[in-house]
C-alpha cells in the first residue's frame, strides 16, 4: 500500500530542511547559484579602458578645434585611469550589475558616459 503525500506549505518546509535550508529565499539563490558572485575579469576591464581611450582620441580628432582637450593624456588619467583605480578600491566593482550583465558591461556604460560628458 503506498502512502499519499499531500503537498501542501508543510511538505515544503520540510523538504527545506532535509537540503539543509531554513527559507524558501535560500533555496531558490542555491539552486539558481545566486550566491555565487562572479569574479571580475580585470583583464578584460584593461581592454575596456583601452578602448575608452580610443573613444576618446578618435572624438578628439572629429571635434573643431574650439573644444579640443589640451592634455589629452592628463584628460584620460582624470576621467578613466582615477575613476577605475576608486571603483577597484572600493570594491563595488564586482557588485555592478543591470539585469543580470556582467560587471564589466555595467562599468563600461557608466564609464562611457562619464568620459564623453566631461569631454563635451
Amino acid at each position: 500500500m503506498t502512502r499519499k503525500i499531500t503537498i501542501n506549505e508543510e511538505y515544503f518546509r520540510q523538504y527545506r530542511q532535509k537540503l539543509g535550508f531554513t527559507n524558501q529565499a535560500d533555496v531558490k539563490n542555491f539552486f539558481g547559484a545566486k550566491d555565487i558572485t562572479p569574479i571580475v575579469d580585470l583583464s578584460y576591464v584593461k581592454l575596456l579602458n583601452r578602448r575608452l581611450c580610443e573613444i576618446v582620441d578618435k572624438i578628439e580628432s572629429t571635434v573643431s578645434d574650439e573644444i579640443k582637450v589640451r592634455n589629452l593624456s592628463a584628460f584620460k588619467k582624470e576621467h578613466i585611469d582615477h575613476p577605475f583605480k576608486i571603483i577597484k578600491r572600493s570594491g563595488i566593482l564586482p557588485i555592478l550589475n543591470n539585469l543580470g550583465r556582467r560587471p564589466e558591461q555595467v562599468y563600461f556604460s557608466w564609464m562611457r558616459g562619464y568620459v564623453v560628458s566631461n569631454f563635451f
